[in-house]
């Protein structure tokens, strides 16, 4: 297959929003070795309803393009499996290689999906994304970068991408002695990190999903971040915490969606409540600073080897869609999906969507990864 492209109307994604909607459950605890502390806590379920302005999300899943939730059906007519059987969302503390994060895990079957956030991002953006996985028994873990969310601060003495790349391929290594090969699937910086370890032979990687990947035509994202209205309100004189979250979390809808009044209150705030303050606000843009030199040519794509699906959405004001123009080139095979009307997190703004389209990527069963 030599540059499948495939280009979903808004419509087409917003026709697929149908699931069966009721309580789930998360668990959380911590880790320490082999040992686990949990506890059950039933979250709701909650979505934007036909007559609601705006999407709402608690610990569930949100379609910021509306559609029924009340049916038993996915965006490619796969029928969804029924509340009864969801899984339930693990989280917990572990440590991979020298880093100790939180990690959301479905613990299903089949070869493992391994999730990486974005930058100023954590493993909270995949919630809708595992709302919707947890009917279908698939093995999923998110995982909190170094120096985002709940992980371990990096070290500023050592590059950054290094030590995403050294964190990433800890994880994969671990969840594939356990599972077999894995998916690597990554938003924005994620998505860059999933590239990168693709790039790696001695890695048990089988399929790559890059979402809206960093690194191409870089300058752009950060200059976005940095030009936003609302990140320079944050910067000056300070700001009562929730006036402060209030304004991240404006940037956020601005800057990450295509439609920035869609996202409901819930999923904002799972953003801004890593970014409390105006030190955390302070720090993620140093950062940021820091990192921009390391994007200008991150990648050795002709060097990966496994099979790559990017998922773009075309109203992308982080990073362009014409950045596929680069994958494209080095690597032929790729499978380009390009999202009408959606935004810089996919996963968020189209979830149904998303789901199906990395569940068509990543392998089924343990013959279809090579093991």
């Amino acid at each position: 297959m030599r540059n499948s492209r495939r280009i979903w109307s808004s419509q087409t994604v917003a026709d697929g929003a149908c699931w069966s909607a009721a309580a789930s459950a998360s668990v959380s605890g911590a880790r320490t070795g082999s040992a686990r502390s949990r506890s059950m806590m039933p979250s709701g379920i909650s979505g934007r309803s036909p007559s609601s302005p705006s999407s709402a999300w608690s610990g569930g899943v949100v379609d910021t393009h509306g559609g029924s939730q009340s049916g038993a059906c996915t965006a490619s007519g796969r029928p969804a499996r029924m509340a009864l059987v969801k899984q339930p969302l693990i989280e917990e503390r572990r440590t991979y290689g020298d880093v100790t994060t939180r990690v959301l895990e479905l613990p299903g079957a089949g070869p493992p999906v391994v999730l990486f956030h974005g930058y100023a991002d954590s493993a909270d953006t995949w919630r809708p994304a595992l709302d919707l996985l947890a009917r279908e028994d698939r093995r999923v873990l998110a995982v909190d970068l170094p120096g985002f969310g709940h992980a371990d601060r990096l070290d500023r003495d050592e590059p950054i991408l290094e030590q995403l790349d050294r964190f990433g391929a800890a994880v994969v290594r671990e969840v594939a002695r356990e599972h077999g090969d894995v998916t690597v699937c990554g938003n924005s910086l994620g998505g860059c990190l999933s590239l990168r370890l693709a790039q790696d032979p001695q890695l048990p990687i089988a399929v790559c999903v890059p979402v809206a990947p960093a690194g191409f035509d870089h300058p752009l994202w950060f200059r976005a971040i940095e030009g936003d209205r609302f990140v320079r309100l944050a910067l000056r004189a300070p700001l009562p915490g929730p006036v402060l979250r209030s304004v991240v979390g404006e940037a956020y809808r601005q800057l990450a969606f295509a439609r920035p009044r869609d996202p409901g209150a819930a999923v904002v705030a799972a953003f801004t409540q890593h970014l409390a303050t105006q030190r955390d606000v302070r720090r993620i843009l140093a950062t940021g600073s820091r990192m921009l030199p390391e994007l200008s040519r991150p990648f050795r794509l002709r060097e990966i080897g496994v099979p790559v699906v990017l998922i773009w959405g075309d109203r992308d004001r982080m990073v362009a869609h014409r950045g596929s123009r680069h994958v494209l080139a080095a690597l032929p095979d790729t499978r380009l999906e390009l999202l009408e009307g959606i935004g810089h997190c996919p996963q968020v703004e189209a979830p149904v969507r998303f789901v199906d389209l990395l569940l068509e990527a990543a392998p089924a069963s343990a013959l279809a990864a090579g093991r």
